[in-house]
């Protein structure tokens, strides 16, 4: 039986071994949160999601190998413009604008790097999380 939890932000803070403090201002986790909430789907229901909690898994694997980039995406994306992206967006424009945000999110964690190998390591690794069966069968269920 699944672990239920009072809220979201609960549901983030025990399903994710990053999440170290009460707020998280990580936007490759709570775009997911963002994204089903803005669908229709109940908190009760994303905080009992397993293929949320099989995805941030993955993501937490990629963030802890990046530390260092992913503190810096903290700072360039808002909830709230996840929120103004997806709201009343069809089925098939979500999946646009998860690709478009995706590959936001994948610029801004490589803007800084002027190493061609580092770049692409963590480029290789960022496609390898997209690619994911987890990350398809999360955009599936939309």
């Amino acid at each position: 039986m699944a672990k239920e939890y009072k809220n979201l932000q609960e549901f983030l803070l025990n399903e994710s071994a990053v999440f170290e403090k009460e707020e998280d201002t990580n936007p490759l986790y709570y775009m997911w949160g963002v994204l089903k909430s803005s669908r229709g789907v109940s908190d009760e229901d994303i905080k009992k999601s397993e293929s949320l909690k099989a995805l941030f898994k993955k993501i937490d694997a990629i963030v802890a190998k990046y530390p260092k980039q992913f503190k810096e995406i903290k700072k360039r994306f808002t909830p709230s413009e996840f929120l103004c992206s997806f709201r009343d967006a069809s089925t098939e424009d979500c999946k646009k604008v998860i690709d478009w945000r995706l590959n936001d999110i994948c610029n801004m964690l490589t803007y800084g790097i002027h190493s061609f190998n580092d770049w692409k390591e963590i480029k290789d690794d960022w496609d390898s999380l997209v690619n994911s069966d987890e990350m398809k069968t999360v955009i599936s269920e939309l």
